[in-house]
């Protein structure tokens, strides 16, 4: 606005309501494999700002692999779907389809939720609460959210539970038996 004088003027204009920072990330509110209908389904929360559906949306943040053999298979998505969670509540669940195979594999499944590409608005990263790699290589936790769900016969699915692959299975046997070892010397 100029001013008489020529002069600039700034108006501004102050809030009533206070004004909240958001510092707290997304995290996971549950995790479902429903095998025979070949879908992870994942329920995503943020009470802060809200989810950043760019990343939620993209079906490549969600890995689903089996555990075979030495190895994992990984299987690729062929669909994703939203469904908004109660009002106020500030979930989502996210439907990825699988391409599982005609005949299903009973096993456990590996499902990794990239934390560093599910973002609330602000910026804030996914916050793993409930399942972290084990045993920790570096300082920092893994943040990728990493559950393995085991399916049984007639395709039912366990609740998620803690990953541990077979490397760091033998690496944690490894370190007890030195722990054995070492307290069998001091007796």
């Amino acid at each position: 606005v100029l001013a008489a004088n020529s002069n600039t003027v700034v108006q501004t204009v102050l809030l009533s309501s206070p004004i909240v920072v958001d510092t707290t990330g997304p995290s996971v509110a549950g995790v479902t494999l429903d095998a025979g209908a070949q879908t992870l389904h994942v329920t995503l929360q943020d009470t802060g700002s809200g989810l950043n559906l760019a990343g939620v949306t993209y079906a490549g943040n969600y890995q689903l692999q089996l555990v075979a053999g030495r190895g994992l298979t990984t299987f690729k998505p062929t669909g994703l779907t939203i469904t908004p969670g109660p009002a106020g509540s500030g979930e989502v669940t996210v439907n990825i389809s699988y391409a599982l195979g005609r005949r299903v594999k009973t096993g456990a499944y590996v499902v990794t939720i990239m934390a560093n590409y599910i973002t609330d608005r602000a910026g804030n990263t996914l916050v793993e609460k409930t399942f972290v790699a084990f045993p920790q290589t570096t300082n920092a936790p893994n943040p990728n959210y990493i559950a393995q769900i085991n399916v049984g016969q007639g395709l039912t699915s366990s609740a998620p539970q803690v990953y541990i692959s077979r490397a760091e299975r033998l690496a944690a046997n490894q370190f007890a038996n030195r722990v054995h070892a070492v307290a069998t010397r001091r007796r």
